[in-house]
């Protein structure tokens, strides 16, 4: 029997939701507005199966199962439990996100290629009430299905300059939003996220790519371009941009991306992607006074 889903994509991985009775009432944060797929998407997917993928990994198809109020058992090992959120592995080895302080209460069962998996809660308890049924999971589903390749989210801003990519790294409060924000004004640059954006390793060389995970729609997009170097941001330097060598780069990008440590195997594919991302991507320090034209120092930055 055919189905009707709705369905995003980001950083060229598509996830489809299949939300039955609860579709008309599913709602997506202002800053998916970009990413959302076309229209409702019909495709064949026959109950327990897989949905067929172009490439394996690339989609990750998801049910939402309305369970009520009933409690889950079965949860054999703790990966990461947090006070925000939690990750586990069940009896048959799927990964089951948890965020204990959401409501409606939710967990998200994903196999373990990423391939479908289930969003079960008490979504009768919300009735009338307008649900994004990953609510604040999303970006962790995210950081683990990245890992499956190598390829992390990165707490940066971005943007696409003349066609190729840049990003902005930092603490909070360095300026990653500030910077960015300043360059979107400029002619030849795109926003891609003020918060986090992500890298990967496709097709031979390194890109980068907005998401949704902020609070300003008009500076996060879908768009991607092939990296062409990084920035770290330091506001107590002295006002300039320093190379820095492809082993502080990469120790930095470390500190400022989000890693599953929890999962040494993942962890493993992130480290060796990241040796080859030294030898081909430059990285800097950045220290700005705001008012400079800082567009033309990253542009050249020797």
């Amino acid at each position: 029997m055919g189905c009707c889903v709705r369905g995003f994509k980001i950083a060229e991985l598509n996830v489809c939701i299949d939300a039955g009775e609860l579709l008309l009432r599913r709602a997506f944060p202002a800053c998916y507005g970009e990413f959302l797929l076309p229209g409702n998407i019909q495709l064949k997917h026959p109950a327990g199966q897989k949905a067929p993928t172009a490439r394996t990994g690339e989609t990750l198809w998801l049910k939402v199962v309305d369970q009520g109020a009933r409690a889950e058992t079965g949860f054999s090992k703790a990966l990461f439990n947090g006070a925000n959120w939690q990750l586990w592995l069940d009896a048959r080895e799927r990964y089951i996100f948890i965020a204990p302080q959401e409501a409606p209460a939710y967990r998200i069962a994903i196999e373990g290629d990423f391939s479908c998996g289930e969003i079960v809660g008490d979504f009768s308890s919300a009735e009338g009430q307008k649900i994004f049924p990953l609510q604040n999971l999303g970006i962790r589903i995210f950081i683990n299905w990245l890992a499956n390749f190598g390829d992390m989210v990165v707490h940066a801003s971005g943007a696409v300059i003349h066609g190729k990519g840049y990003f902005f790294a930092g603490q909070s409060g360095a300026g990653k939003s500030t910077l960015i924000s300043a360059l979107a004004k400029k002619p030849g640059v795109i926003a891609l996220g003020e918060d986090q954006v992500i890298i990967r390793f496709l097709r031979g060389q390194f890109w980068l790519f907005g998401t949704p995970w902020h609070t300003n729609p008009s500076l996060c997009s879908p768009l991607g371009a092939p990296l062409h170097s990084g920035f770290f941001l330091d506001r107590d330097k002295e006002e300039g941009i320093t190379a820095l060598t492809p082993v502080e780069g990469v120790a930095r990008l470390f500190q400022t991306a989000f890693i599953p440590f929890y999962r040494p195997t993942a962890v493993e594919r992130i480290l060796e992607n990241c040796s080859l991302l030294a030898k081909q991507i430059p990285f800097y320090s950045l220290s700005y006074r705001l008012g400079t034209n800082v567009l033309e120092r990253i542009l050249h930055p020797q």
